[in-house]
């Protein structure tokens, strides 16, 4: 009952992000929230329609849930589910976000982070209150799919003279992460030596988070007016924890020649992550556990009965007061290739119904 997308002329990187977009249980159910609310998008994209009145997220939108819950129908009269053919979801793409129109190879970090913004851009009309509170007629109960990804990141900027404190916030939807330096010094033939990149490694994620939130110093003037100090040290921790974690493995490095060069570094995933290490002092001692949101009737052949019971359950998912610290592994989008200019995307992501792992490359 698994269906790819048809590749359109190097558009894996958009197939590889739509299906791990598929497998996000917070992600669909907020789609699933709002189809309830929203007027009806005017078709399908499965039928590959090229509706102009179609907003970016109304495309979207119909193309997930459409591939979501089809697959979670379990019954399909016996037949073999054949691919979507994304095409009308491109075409819109390709209206709202001009760097990828046409068929050039594309970086599925980019998509993703476009993506997520024109969701937002999309759905903001639907979220404006007014200074009382009220939505002006516009349904209360829309939700942005997009802040399933959010997290704010508290940085404290610490004076090493005075000691004193220049604390502020950003809002990440996703963590891009440095792999650690792996930089050895090696002889020229002209007997002078220099940096090269050494053969590929192991990193573990921790080590890439802890890179990735650990205190630092940097040259800066203190606020202080009595304080001459230079130098600060800064820190980064959650402050407010997202639903969805995206981490984003920056895999690009420049030699000494100045030529971009790909890091095959390879990274070890585990299927559970936990973020407490990194947590602030107060959000530390709020982080509580919860369960996956998204039930299913896998006895039920009524495709709007299964809509509704993900509409239920994404009730109980957005009223959640504290997201667990603990999260599990739902999906990896992976990049094959010895150049960050070329390659090939696929995802591999866990089947819930069948307690596996699933590779999919494109169509299939």
């Amino acid at each position: 009952n698994r269906r790819g997308f048809a590749n359109l002329g190097n558009t894996c990187y958009l197939n590889a992000v739509l299906q791990s977009l598929c497998q996000l249980e917070a992600f669909v159910n907020s789609l699933a929230k709002n189809r309830q609310y929203l007027p009806a998008p005017p078709a399908s994209p499965l039928s590959n329609s090229q509706d102009a009145a179609q907003s970016f997220y109304s495309v979207l939108s119909n193309l997930v849930l459409d591939t979501t819950l089809i697959r979670r129908k379990r019954k399909s009269d016996g037949k073999q589910l054949s691919s979507h053919c994304p095409s009308a979801f491109k075409a819109k793409l390709d209206e709202c976000k001009s760097q990828f129109k046409g068929n050039a190879q594309q970086d599925a970090h980019e998509f993703l982070i476009d993506c997520l913004d024109q969701i937002s851009t999309d759905i903001s009309p639907c979220l404006i209150l007014d200074d009382q509170g009220s939505s002006g007629g516009k349904p209360d109960n829309v939700v942005d799919p997009a802040a399933v990804f959010e997290s704010s990141i508290e940085q404290v900027l610490t004076c090493k003279s005075c000691g004193h404190e220049t604390r502020s916030h950003e809002t990440f939807n996703c963590y891009s992460l440095d792999l650690l330096p792996r930089q050895h010094t090696v002889p020229h033939e002209d007997g002078e030596s220099c940096k090269k990149l050494s053969q590929s490694r192991e990193h573990s994620l921790t080590a890439l988070l802890g890179n990735f939130f650990g205190a630092e110093d940097v040259q800066r003037e203190c606020g202080e007016k009595c304080c001459l100090g230079q130098v600060s040290s800064v820190s980064h921790s959650i402050c407010e924890l997202p639903k969805v974690i995206c981490l984003h493995i920056k895999r690009f490095a420049v030699d000494t020649n100045q030529c971009v060069l790909k890091k095959n570094d390879r990274v070890e995933l585990a299927t559970t992550l936990d973020l407490k290490p990194w947590l602030s002092a107060g959000l530390a001692n709020d982080a509580v556990a919860t369960d996956a949101v998204f039930q299913r009737d896998d006895d039920s052949d009524d495709f709007e009965a299964q809509l509704q019971a993900a509409i239920a359950a994404s009730r109980a998912d957005m009223d959640c007061a504290a997201p667990s610290a603990s999260y599990t592994l739902q999906s990896c989008v992976h990049h094959y290739g010895d150049s960050v200019g070329a390659g090939h995307y696929v995802t591999t992501a866990f089947d819930h119904s069948q307690g596996s792992w699933v590779r999919y490359d494109d169509s299939t």
